[in-house]
């Protein structure tokens, strides 16, 4: 039988009303749609669903699609990747938000706090990397929330495995002028001034000199 996607008036009203967007929560929308009651409200986005306007990427999060189609319709993966994974873009992900890496992954990386998964949207795959009191150090750059360029790198020296390994970390590195190697330095743990271990890697960190003799020493060994 062939699949039903005509839209009643009330679901053609609400999905006017989220077409210009990419992603959806339904527990903002009561907020957005005070009118209609929540039972109603439901009960459309499931049909809106039903039907393909919608896709389903986690409980009560939705993409949506501009004609009815049985898989998502992605224009922005890293907005999709926030919605299932509250906390920032990270790793091999954040480089390509500063522009430092020249290519698109089909994976997204996104630092929370507590709980690591992996869930695939389409063709896009979305990984949450638990990094505990180190997820911190976030900016709001170009439309998305993701690591600070000094965090960045922190994180990418931290867990390599997820940023391409060391030799891609190193040289986007080596194309960040306008990296604070201060504020770079200062994520390191202090019980050494700015050395420390991590999973296969150890690693120091320091500036000195003062004014115009300032010089930056960055040393790490490991494999990745």
């Amino acid at each position: 039988m062939k699949k039903n996607i005509y839209l009643t008036p009330g679901e053609q009203a609400l999905f006017s009303a989220l077409s210009s967007r990419q992603v959806i929560d339904t527990g903002s929308l009561q907020e957005v749609f005070p009118e209609i009651p929540p039972v109603s409200l439901n009960k459309t986005v499931a049909n809106l669903a039903k039907k393909g306007y919608l896709y389903r990427v986690k409980k009560g999060v939705f993409t949506v699609s501009g004609t009815p189609s049985e898989n998502p319709e992605i224009q922005d993966p890293l907005q999709i990747a926030l919605a299932v994974c509250p906390g920032y873009i990270g790793f091999s992900s954040a480089l390509r938000v500063y522009d430092l890496i020249p290519y698109e992954s089909f994976t997204v990386f996104v630092v929370t706090k507590n709980r690591s998964r992996e869930t695939t949207v389409g063709e896009y795959t979305l990984r949450c990397v638990a990094m505990g009191k180190r997820c911190t150090g976030m900016t709001f750059h170009k439309g998305v929330y993701v690591s600070t360029l000094e965090k960045t790198f922190f994180d990418c020296f931290y867990k390599p495995q997820y940023a391409g390994g060391y030799a891609v970390i190193t040289q986007a590195l080596s194309q960040s002028p306008s990296l604070d190697w201060q504020k770079f330095c200062d994520y390191f743990p202090a019980n050494h001034p700015h050395s420390a271990r991590g999973p296969g890697i150890s690693w120091t960190c320091s500036i000195r000199g003062r004014g115009s003799s300032r010089k930056r020493y960055f040393s790490f060994s490991g494999s990745g």
